[in-house]
């Protein structure tokens, strides 16, 4: 290749990465645009609830009662099984519809929070005994009463359990 021929590809390809990143610029720029009003778009979220042992929270769509605790739960295939150091803890819970709407209940709404304040996933799984899984129904007025499994330190105490709302999910389109 002659040295021109180096320049000419050269300058094309110089040209070619200030028109991407001139174009990469554009659209980041451009992301807000023709939304009016995010927050007529995404409605607020509730407070999140800490519910202990034989505790009841009350949330404006729903009551939350916490029954009863089972720490060092273990799955009858020991699949899966807690990290060391961890523990599974099946937490039976009751959910009460209180709207006129149906309302869903889902097992990612909950973390563990144990008296140290260590907060813990929970595992979405349907193996435990009577689980609530993820996507039921809870009619208007209606009443579910299942188990989550979450996750905690091994010998943690004051195991509760912690409601995240989860944000309604609406789609806007423009």
């Amino acid at each position: 290749m002659t040295l021109k021929s180096l320049l000419i590809i050269g300058g094309i390809l110089a040209t070619g990465a200030v028109l991407i990143i001139i174009g990469i610029f554009n659209f980041i720029g451009t992301a807000n645009q023709g939304v009016a009003n995010n927050k007529e778009a995404t409605p607020p979220v509730e407070a999140a609830g800490v519910i202990g042992l034989g505790e009841t929270a009350t949330f404006s769509d729903r009551t939350i009662t916490v029954n009863d605790l089972q720490p060092g739960f273990t799955f009858p295939s020991n699949v899966p099984h807690a990290l060391r150091n961890h523990q599974y803890v099946l937490v039976n819970t009751t959910i009460k519809n209180t709207s006129t709407q149906p309302i869903e209940a889902s097992p990612l709404s909950f973390l563990s929070e144990d008296s140290d304040g260590v907060r813990l996933g929970v595992l979405p799984l349907d193996k435990q005994p009577d689980p609530i899984t993820v996507g039921t129904i809870i009619a208007p007025e209606g009443e579910l009463t299942g188990n989550v499994i979450v996750e905690t330190v091994q010998g943690a105490t004051g195991i509760k359990l912690l409601y995240l709302p989860l944000a309604p999910r609406t789609l806007v389109v423009e």
